[in-house]
């Protein structure tokens, strides 16, 4: 209602418009408290959205920080086997120069070291190094790898030189760095201790190995050599191989 200056208003007319006034001041109020409610839920959701955004933000850098902590720990091991190499290759030309001295009296040896090397090669297809640890007089155990990253593979195999046979391959996996554990049987596992591998089962000792030498894997070979389509098809069927091998457990 309308207020009009100098109208004589009747008390209806004044009750009416008391009562209009009334509803008027209940609707703006309500008004105010339904703006005031509606700016709140906006501010709750765009601080939601703020702290969403903000822990997304911290999960992506987290990762980025552990791809780059991972990526460090390769180069450093890479770093760590060429050194190693570098060093077998000091000592191999040391005892080369030991052998010739003392060749006349010596007994021919049972393989030659360029024999091993090429048994690794034969095997290891891919990467830049092996890794061997000599087990007794004619065998060895030797650790290579396939991929690279997240896809990297490690396998375990042993090798008798001199009778030139191979055993089965073993898929393994590295939970750390320098540890590793039968993916088919992980009781059986292998940490590497200094120039050691030790060979544990159950978390029981059962034999060390050394001295470790790393081997240049510069020969790569075509997998249809072997019978296989791929590098892949061939480690899978050899993994197969080992899990019968152990009696399907």
């Amino acid at each position: 209602m309308r207020y009009r200056r100098g109208h004589k208003y009747t008390e209806k007319e004044l009750q009416d418009y008391l009562r209009w006034s009334k509803l008027f001041r209940i609707g703006v109020a309500v008004l105010c408290v339904v703006v005031v409610i509606i700016a709140l839920f906006i501010a709750y959701d765009l601080h939601d959205k703020k702290i969403l955004a903000q822990e997304e933000q911290q999960k992506i850098e987290q990762a980025e920080r552990l791809k780059r902590q991972q990526r460090e720990r390769e180069l450093e091991y890479e770093r760590w086997q060429r050194d190693r190499y570098l060093d077998s290759l000091k000592n191999e030309s040391y005892l080369q120069m030991r052998a010739a001295e003392h060749r006349e009296t010596e007994t021919p040896p049972r393989y030659t070291w360029n024999e091993l090397e090429n048994m690794v090669r034969k095997v290891a297809k891919e990467n830049c190094y092996a890794t061997v640890w000599k087990m007794d007089e004619d065998c060895w155990m030797m650790h290579y790898s396939t991929g690279e990253g997240k896809k990297k593979k490690h396998y375990f195999r042993k090798i008798n030189v001199h009778n030139k046979t191979y055993g089965p391959v073993m898929r393994m996996k590295s939970p750390e760095l320098d540890e590793f554990y039968l993916a088919s049987n992980p009781k059986h596992r292998y940490k590497m201790q200094g120039a050691y591998l030790v060979y544990y089962v159950n978390g029981v000792e059962k034999e060390r190995w050394t001295p470790q030498r790393s081997i240049d894997l510069y020969s790569y070979e075509d997998p249809r050599d072997e019978g296989y389509d791929s590098w892949e098809d061939y480690y899978n069927d050899n993994e197969e191989d080992l899990y019968f091998y152990y009696g399907g457990r």
